[in-house]
């Protein structure tokens, strides 16, 4: 099989070989094909393969989800984006929603990280290339309102953007300024502004890259074994070609710290998915995502949320990142001051959401709750104790 015979140098990553040689499709007795029924004990899923209106039901319920959720076929979220019977390919199309070919993007050719324009990218995905360094570009910002899956749009999957709708709305009168003059230690704010403006920089930096882009690579390109920053639900829908998704399903704790520090030890699984296809996955979902080397460019969309049930797993991953990576993200520019400003939306989402009566539900109940509050204490203070250039 194709996964078996992807190059020995992977591009230049012997990191994800190890993987491919290693990692199995999910066992059919632990594949989830309808919800509710056919429950199985916690921690044994490995896949959810379910309809629109199964995985709507699931992700709307207050279960936890620790395998992804796979619905295949016949995907709505990429409606208006490409048109299916055109007779231009889908790639071609897409780069008709970036009007600027001096737009900028980071990703990577071969092994090395490199910034490329749309113009470069249009010269490269467009012509037909037969050797040299693979590319992959995962995260291209999409320039655009990014479609949702109909089982993923919906009310209990909106946490994420309740909180930063509150973070980028932020009135200017209660913005920090470099003016104020009741100004507390260095990069923070006063007691009586919400945040600074190196803060609210940073948040309307990150949000378009939260709301959604495209995934972009060539045949064979791989990414290796990753947590996705911040610890993020996603969204990916395949518009072209066949994508090979990597996953550990029922993480520990343990596993959150480091993902990139996992072992193809046997517990890791894939599934191969191909355009109309498309998947959820919780947050500290580790995983990895490879393409065929005798397949084609593949194509696919995606974007974050965070489920409301999930507010308490959503701290805990990004807690076990920072103190991981405490050392190495003061040189990152944006990680203490983003830090802050997150904690400062989890606080509204649980002050201000979640204590609204015959709302509670949505995040999972009253005890739910305040399991996400001490977590967030916790968090909290973890990044008042960070130093913020």
């Amino acid at each position: 099989m194709q996964l078996k015979r992807t190059k020995t140098d992977c591009n230049g990553n012997e990191e994800i070989l190890r993987f491919l040689h290693h990692i199995t499709l999910p066992s059919s007795r632990r594949i989830r094909h309808e919800y509710p029924g056919g429950r199985l004990a916690a921690g044994e899923t490995e896949a959810y393969v379910l309809s629109e209106q199964d995985a709507r039901r699931l992700l709307a319920s207050s279960e936890s989800i620790t395998a992804p959720v796979f619905v295949l076929g016949g995907s709505t979220s990429a409606n208006g984006v490409v048109e299916t019977k055109s007779g231009r390919r889908p790639i071609e199309q897409i780069f008709d929603w970036y009007p600027n070919d001096a737009d900028k993007f980071d990703g990577r050719v071969g092994v090395k990280q490199v910034t490329k324009s749309v113009a470069e990218l249009r010269k490269c995905f467009l012509a037909v290339k037969s050797s040299g360094p693979l590319w992959n570009f995962p995260d291209l910002v999409w320039p655009a309102t990014m479609p949702t899956p109909a089982f993923l749009n919906q009310p209990s999957c909106n946490l994420l953007t309740n909180v930063m709708r509150y973070l980028v709305n932020t009135p200017e009168i209660d913005i920090c300024t470099d003016a104020c003059t009741r100004r507390g230690p260095p990069g923070r704010t006063c007691r009586e502004h919400t945040l600074t403006m190196a803060e609210y920089d940073d948040v309307q930096n990150y949000w378009p890259f939260w709301q959604g882009g495209v995934m972009m690579a060539e045949a064979g390109a791989v990414t290796k074994c990753h947590n996705d920053q911040w610890g993020l639900g996603t969204h990916i829908t395949i518009l072209k070609g066949e994508t090979g998704f990597g996953y550990l399903p029922n993480p520990t704790k343990e596993d959150l710290k480091d993902a990139s520090a996992i072992k193809p030890d046997g517990r890791w699984r894939y599934k191969v998915l191909r355009p109309g296809d498309t998947l959820y996955m919780g947050p500290g979902t580790p995983h990895l995502v490879f393409r065929l080397p005798e397949g084609k460019q593949t194509l696919g969309l995606a974007s974050h949320l965070v489920r409301g049930v999930d507010a308490e797993r959503w701290v805990e991953v990004i807690r076990a990142y920072v103190q991981l990576t405490a050392d190495d993200i003061l040189y990152v520019a944006g990680w203490p001051r983003m830090l802050l400003a997150l904690t400062l939306g989890l606080r509204y989402a649980h002050d201000g959401l979640m204590s609204q009566k015959g709302r509670q539900a949505v995040y999972g109940g009253q005890e739910q709750i305040a399991r996400f509050d001490r977590a967030l204490k916790e968090l909290e203070q973890f990044a008042k104790d960070l130093p913020v250039d």
